[in-house]
This record gives C-alpha cells, structure tokens and sequence, in this order.
C-alpha cells in the first residue's frame, strides 16, 4: 500500500510537531531549577484533610509530607529575622525577603534541608498550624511523628 503525497505530507508533518513538542517538553523539564518548590502548602493540606476526617489528635512525619529526601527540619517563629535563622540554623534565609521586624505575625515557616544540605522554606499560616506555641530550638528529624492537637479556635498546634 502507497501511501498519496498529500498522506505523505501530513504524516511528515505529525512527526516534525510531534519531535517539536518533545523538544519544547525536554527544553522545559532543564530550565527548571532548585528554587522551584513544588511541595509548598503541603503541611497545610494535610491538616486540612485531618479537619474534614473530623479529628481532634493526630501525628504527621514531614518526611511523609514533604518526601523522604528531607531528613531535617526546623520552625521558623515570627520575630526570627534573616540574620537570625541564618546564624542558628547555619542556611541563607534571603530567599524569604523579610524585613527588619523579621517573619511578620500570623506567620511560619518550616525549613526543611536534604542530607546534601539543600534547604525548602515552606510558609505555614499560624491559625492554621501553630508551631511556635511551644517553639523547637535547632533541627528535628523529619522522620519522627510530630504530635498535632486541635485547639478551640479550629486550628492546629504541635503537642509537647
């Protein structure tokens, strides 16, 4: 079977846009660099998902949430300035823009760093979880199950 030169001619045109898109999918996927953090939010999606299970307790592992190439973390209270957390957690916090009054009131972060060093800052709305309650000093294994309880006004906070 022979295929018509007008067949011919679409076919040959599918393969060149098809060979096009793959490239413009393989040009993208290497543009994209370290900065992008596509798990941010993640911790507050999952204590969303405890509020509409309807429970009160509960414990989640940020290596669980984040992904297991975390293997440290630590909580970012409001106050902390960028020479601060650039001193006791040993990571450049630049990336946080904050001003001089530090991490503004009503917010946190959770750093989370690799075991090559890499660090994620992740921002977490205090009403939502509240990790600064009963604040951790330095690193934590994002392994270990972290103790939540709802409080009365509906958010979280971490239990010690």
């Amino acid at each position: 079977m022979r295929l018509s030169k007008i067949s011919q001619g679409i076919i040959a045109a599918v393969i060149v846009i098809w060979i096009i898109c793959l490239a413009a999918l393989v040009i993208n996927a290497a543009g994209k660099n370290d900065v992008d953090f596509p798990a941010k939010g993640a911790l507050e999606r999952n204590v969303t998902a405890l509020d509409e299970q309807g429970l009160q307790l509960s414990a989640l592992s940020m290596a669980d949430i984040y992904g297991e190439e975390y293997v440290a973390g630590s909580f970012i209270c409001p106050g902390a300035t960028t020479e601060s957390i650039n001193q006791s957690l040993e990571v450049d916090a630049g990336e946080l823009n904050l001003g001089a009054e530090g991490v503004p009131a009503g917010s946190s972060y959770l750093l989370l760093r690799t075991a090559d060093g890499a660090a994620h800052f992740d921002e977490v709305d205090i009403d939502t979880v509240d990790f600064c309650s009963q604040p951790l000093e330095g690193y934590f294994n994002t392994y270990d199950l972290m103790p939540l309880g709802k409080y009365a006004e509906g958010g979280w906070a971490l239990l010690f």
